[in-house]
C-alpha cells in the first residue's frame, strides 16, 4: 500500500493522446476531463456507501470502473489506488495471494477510499493548472 509522493498525478504519456485526439482544438479534452470528474465524483460517492455496507462484490465493480477511467485519461495514483482496492475486495493481498479476512479487508479499503478521494482532488488541482480557470475544484 506504499504511496509514491513524488509521482505526478497524470501522466503526460496517456493524457497527451487525448490531447492530440482533438487536435487543435481545446473543447475534446476539455470536455473529457469534466467527464472524468464528474464520474469520479459520483463513483467515489458510491465506493463510500458500498464500504459503509461491507459490500465487497460493490466495492470491486466500482474500484475496477474507476481504475480504468482513471487508466484512460492517465490519472496514475487513482488507478492504482483502484487497482488495490479491487484486488483487496476479493480479499487478496496482491495479485497473488488470499490472505484476508472480509473485516482487514474492509479496514484497508477504507483507508484507500480515503487515499483515492485525496488523489482525485490531486488530479483535479493539476487539470486546472493545465486548462486555467476552466472546471472549478471543491476545497
Amino acid at each position: 500500500m506504499e504511496e509514491d509522493s513524488n509521482q505526478p498525478p497524470i501522466d503526460m504519456n496517456t493524457f497527451q493522446e487525448i490531447l492530440d485526439l482533438g487536435e487543435d482544438d481545446e473543447s475534446f479534452s476539455k470536455s473529457v476531463v469534466q467527464t472524468y470528474y464528474s464520474q469520479a465524483d459520483e463513483t467515489l460517492e458510491e465506493m463510500e456507501k458500498a464500504l459503509a455496507r461491507k459490500d465487497l462484490a460493490q466495492l470491486f465493480s466500482l474500484a475496477y470502473f474507476l481504475k480504468d477511467s482513471s487508466l484512460a485519461l492517465g490519472v496514475t495514483k487513482v488507478q492504482a489506488t483502484c487497482w488495490t482496492i479491487h484486488i483487496n475486495s476479493q480479499l487478496k493481498e496482491d495479485d497473488r495471494s488470499g490472505d484476508l479476512d472480509k473485516d482487514e479487508a474492509v479496514k484497508r479499503i477504507g483507508l484507500l477510499v480515503e487515499r483515492v478521494g485525496g488523489e482525485i482532488d490531486e488530479a483535479k488541482k493539476w487539470f486546472n493548472k493545465f486548462y486555467p480557470a476552466y472546471v472549478p475544484v471543491d476545497d
